[in-house]
């Protein structure tokens, strides 16, 4: 006798004791149910599972990155991976080893900007950094404080003479 046919006849055995016992029958012949119980004991055990989660980053400046979580329905045993992805302000999904600054403003930034000021050298993301085109040409990147003492101290005419304007 195979396999199927063992499990049938336990089947069939259970079911006539239900039914004497006074309990109806469920609605699945006994074949049927044979079949559902080989699936289950031959089929995988386990179940691995790949998910991506949006996050933002919380009051406690936490980043998720990486979790994992296992657990049983049935005799099953499922294994699930979930990667994070941050969303930044007014910007794209980034992953969490991307990001690079959290910036005074309260902002998280993956390009990270200096103060070019002497001394000063504050970290900057692209909302709060100033770009100041120095007469040679150069573009110095200038916090908000050192942007402004910049432009009282910048020589238009020197400028206007790098340009080639008289």
């Amino acid at each position: 006798m195979d396999p199927l046919d063992k499990i049938c006849q336990t089947i069939r055995e259970l079911v006539a004791a239900d039914a004497r016992a006074g309990n109806g029958p469920s609605g699945f012949s006994a074949r049927q149910a044979a079949q559902s119980a080989m699936r289950d004991s031959f089929a995988p055990r386990q179940a691995y599972l790949k998910q991506i989660r949006i996050v933002e980053v919380g009051p406690d400046r936490r980043i998720p990155k990486h979790s994992e979580e296992f657990f049983r329905i049935g005799t099953r045993l499922y294994e699930v991976h979930t990667d994070a992805l941050v969303a930044l302000d007014g910007g794209p999904l980034v992953r969490p080893d991307a990001i690079r600054l959290h910036c005074r403003c309260g902002a998280w930034a993956t390009e990270v900007f200096f103060c070019g000021y002497v001394g000063c050298g504050l970290g900057l993301c692209r909302r709060c950094v100033r770009r100041l085109v120095m007469p040679s040409g150069q573009i110095e990147n200038l916090c908000a404080a050192h942007y402004q003492l910049a432009l009282d101290r910048y020589n238009t005419w020197e400028a206007m003479d790098q340009r080639g304007r008289v």
